[in-house]
């Protein structure tokens, strides 16, 4: 399978949407304070959510945690720590602390946290 035909097959299967914010820090002009604003930086982006164990022995409960890994195209760069809110199957959820992505010629694999809070 040439690379071409590998990233249409990829992203033959991204079925979710994607918005992606990032919390940026900016000069206010008249108070000269520092403060933090959000910054939506993608949307609708198609994206594919996987689902699989953790790789690290994380418990919520009675429970193991997932381990979420969001597929984008090659070009999609997720900043560390966005919030990603993800539309797939009729169900959205939102994720916090975007990670760092495994990138492959044919599209990213960024791996994801369930948002507990975002304050």
């Amino acid at each position: 399978m040439s690379y071409g035909l590998h990233t249409q097959a990829i992203q033959s299967l991204f079925e979710g949407k994607a918005t992606v914010t990032v919390k940026e820090s900016y000069k206010d002009p008249v108070t000269k304070v520092t403060k933090t604003r959000e910054n939506v930086i993608y949307t609708d982006l198609p994206c594919r959510l996987s689902y699989g164990p953790s790789s690290t022995k994380e418990w919520l409960g009675d429970q193991a945690a997932a381990a979420v890994t969001l597929f984008t195209a090659y070009d999609v760069v997720i900043p560390r720590g966005s919030i990603v809110t993800v539309t797939q199957a009729g169900t959205t959820e939102v994720f916090s602390r975007s990670g760092i992505p495994k990138v492959y010629r044919s599209h990213r694999e960024y791996p994801l946290q369930a948002v507990e809070e975002w304050s």
